[in-house]
């Protein structure tokens, strides 16, 4: 009965606070885990701003934060660009192995810059184009 005049006495926005606090909580940290769930190591992430706030830190910048990680978790980790899972891959055989020989399992990638005049330029490049105009830029 006590928990009953407890949860009676409580004004219902403070509920609604904490429900929507708690919802946005999981919200913000429900993707990050991805790389968990698969057995991949990497950085921890912060709700909703993934790795970013570490990749952008004007203090180190981002060659140097990715510097870091491959020596703490190897050639092959996983971040968190926002809420987007990104593997990263340092070993220049695996490299070679998706970017020509298994081009086909592996199109279409995601491209992260959001700018559209570079998306215009950066697209175009061998590493983001689709399948047919990928094969046109390899010939």
């Amino acid at each position: 009965m006590a928990i009953q005049d407890f949860l009676l006495s409580v004004p219902l926005w403070i509920v609604l606070l904490l429900t929507l606090v708690v919802l946005l909580y999981l919200y913000g940290t429900q993707p990050y885990r991805v790389w968990k769930e698969l057995g991949v190591n990497g950085p921890t992430p912060y709700p909703f701003m993934g790795n970013v706030p570490e990749m952008f830190d004007d203090r180190i910048g981002n060659r140097v934060a990715l510097s870091q990680w491959q020596k703490l978790y190897g050639r092959i980790y996983g971040i968190y660009n926002f809420r987007t899972p990104t593997l990263v891959v340092t070993d220049l055989d695996l490299i070679k192995q998706v970017l020509v020989k298994d081009f086909n399992n592996f199109t279409d990638r995601y491209f992260l810059g959001q700018d559209y005049l570079l998306q215009r330029v950066i697209k175009k490049s061998v590493f983001f184009e689709n399948r047919d105009a990928w094969k046109r830029i390899r010939r």
